[in-house]
C-alpha cells in the first residue's frame, strides 16, 4: 500500500515527470527569467512516509521556483492530518484547487437507484452486450483507444496517449459495451484497482480494496443508445459482488465549478468526500 498515490501520476499521463529517492511526481513548468512557476496535478506518488518526507526535502531545495500541488484523495484521516502538518512546516500556504476538490465514493448501499434510473439501466442493457474482464488483449486496449479518441473529438479534449491505456490495463477491471447487432464496441468504461485503508470510509476493520474510475468513453451509436448507465451499474455490481470491491472512486467530482458530468454522477452516488487540500510555496533564495 502506498503512503500517497493516485494513478494520474503515471508517466504515460504525459508532462514532465521525476522520479526521487521513494517518490515520483508529474509536473507542469512554466519559466520567465530566472523564475519558476511548477504544477503538481494529484500528487506525489510516495511509497512510504520516508519517501514523503524525501519529497519534502526535495521541494524545498529548489530556488527562485513556486511550487503548487493540488494533493489526490487520501482515505485515511489520520495521514491527512499528518501529511498536512508537513506541509505547513516545510512552509507551504493553502490555496484553491485547479483540479476537482472532491469525489463522489460509491459503495454498495448506493447501488439502489430510484426507479426511473433504473429503468434508464434496464433499456441501456437491452440495447448492448456488456463483458467485464480483468485483463485485456493488444486488441482490445486498441479498440478502447479508438472508442476514446472518438469521444475525445466529440468532447473537444486532448486525448492522451494510448501508453496510459495499456498502463492502466495492468490492474485493472474494464467493462466493454458491444453492439449486438454488428459486435462492435460502442463503449468501454476503464478501472483502476487499488489496495488501501477504507476503514475510515466504510468503517469496517480490514476493507482495503478500491476501484477508481479512470476514463469512459461512447461511441455516436453508443450514446443514441444511451448505455452509459448501464455500463456504470454492471461495473459496480460485478465489482461489489464479484471481485469483493469495498469502494469505487468516481475520480472526480465539484459541486462549485459547475461541472456537466455531475448530474450524471449523481445518479449512483451522493457520497462527497473532500481532497485533503491544495498547498502553494515560493522560494527565492
Amino acid at each position: 500500500m502506498m503512503y500517497i498515490f493516485d494513478p494520474t501520476q503515471f508517466p504515460e499521463l504525459g508532462y514532465n515527470f521525476y522520479e526521487g529517492d521513494g517518490f515520483t511526481y508529474r509536473y507542469q513548468m512554466s519559466k520567465k527569467i530566472f523564475f519558476k512557476s511548477i504544477y503538481i496535478p494529484l500528487g506525489p506518488n510516495c511509497d512510504s512516509e520516508q519517501g514523503f518526507d524525501n519529497f519534502l526535502d526535495h521541494i524545498k531545495s529548489l530556488k527562485f521556483t513556486k511550487v503548487k500541488i493540488d494533493l489526490p484523495i487520501i482515505y485515511q484521516q489520520n495521514k491527512i492530518k499528518e501529511i498536512i502538518k508537513k506541509f505547513k512546516i516545510a512552509g507551504f500556504k493553502k490555496a484553491k484547487y485547479i483540479q476537482d476538490e472532491e469525489t463522489l465514493l460509491v459503495t454498495p448501499e448506493d447501488l439502489h437507484l430510484p426507479h426511473s434510473e433504473m429503468n434508464q439501466v434496464r433499456y441501456g442493457l437491452k440495447r448492448t452486450n456488456i463483458v467485464i474482464k480483468n485483463e485485456l488483449t493488444d486488441d482490445e486496449i486498441n479498440q478502447i483507444y479508438q472508442v476514446y479518441l472518438i469521444a475525445a473529438k466529440r468532447l473537444e479534449i486532448v486525448p492522451k496517449d494510448i501508453a496510459i491505456f495499456k498502463k492502466l490495463s495492468e490492474k485493472c477491471q474494464a467493462v466493454l459495451a458491444y453492439n449486438p447487432e454488428t459486435n462492435k464496441l460502442d463503449g468501454f468504461l476503464l478501472n483502476y484497482l487499488v489496495e488501501t485503508d477504507l476503514s475510515g470510509i466504510t468503517g469496517k476493520k480490514g476493507d482495503d480494496k478500491l476501484m477508481i474510475s479512470m476514463y469512459t468513453g461512447l461511441t455516436d451509436e453508443g450514446r443514441d443508445r444511451r448505455i452509459g448507465r448501464a455500463i456504470y451499474y454492471e461495473s459496480y455490481t460485478s465489482a461489489f459482488e464479484k471481485m469483493g470491491v469495498n469502494v469505487a472512486d468516481f475520480h472526480g467530482a465539484s459541486r462549485t465549478k459547475g461541472r456537466s458530468y455531475m448530474g450524471f454522477k449523481l445518479s449512483f452516488s451522493k457520497r462527497f468526500l473532500s481532497l485533503p487540500g491544495s498547498f502553494e510555496r515560493i522560494r527565492f533564495f
